[in-house]
């Protein structure tokens, strides 16, 4: 584990939408400071929110609740929240055995989500 840092969740505009790159490794050290800054970003209420797991190489089950919860908060807001998991990879992995990519609608680019959203608005 690692100490968390600000430096573990990057986030910037893309159009509408916010997107939100996730670190290489999420786990007890990080999932907190990581979860808090997400509900604040929901509660902005972007168009959307694209949780970016592209360069995550380990997520323990810390990061599967935080995936979880801002799912959760995004749906009971109404918002819309898809999740890049590239395949194969670690992180597609953890989500999968979890049930995250039954719940949370997942894409394996970035360019897929915001077509996602683009074809859904």
């Amino acid at each position: 584990m690692h100490p968390a840092t600000s430096e573990d969740l990057r986030f910037r505009n893309d159009g509408d939408h916010l997107v939100v790159e996730f670190p290489q490794e999420i786990d007890l050290a990080n999932a907190p400071l990581i979860r808090s800054r997400l509900l604040r970003l929901l509660e902005e209420r972007p168009a959307g929110l694209v949780l970016d797991m592209s360069g995550t190489h380990f997520c323990d089950s810390s990061g599967i609740e935080v995936i979880f919860r801002a799912h959760v908060r995004a749906s009971r807001a109404g918002l819309r929240l898809h999740l890049v998991l590239p395949p194969p990879g670690p992180a597609r992995t953890a989500c999968a055995i979890t049930g995250v990519t039954r719940v949370v609608p997942n894409f394996p680019t970035l360019a897929e989500a915001r077509a996602a959203f683009a074809s859904n608005d």
